[in-house]
């Protein structure tokens, strides 16, 4: 039976269960492989967002100001002319 199972726990604890052959001492280099590539994994340096990233956002953060500025005006319309 081949279980290549890794559960994330509350807190600081990560499980990893690997049953791949009937040697517990492979089982456990395996085990401690995955854990290997996974420390290596999330330890790398991200990269911060690209230009092009920050330029779509900015796009999109004009778009909504406009719309939500329309839409006050349209609401502001209509109270407006309640009034009168």
């Amino acid at each position: 039976m081949h279980v290549n199972n890794m559960e994330k726990h509350t807190g600081q604890h990560m499980s990893f269960v690997y049953d791949k052959t009937r040697k517990q001492v492979l089982n456990q280099a395996d085990c401690l492989d995955k854990i290997r590539t996974s420390i290596y994994a999330v330890s790398k340096v991200r990269e911060g967002p690209t230009e092009e990233f920050l330029l779509v956002k900015a796009q999109r953060e004009a778009k909504k100001k406009a719309a939500m500025v329309q839409e006050k005006r349209r609401k502001s319309m209509i109270k407006r002319d309640r009034t009168r």
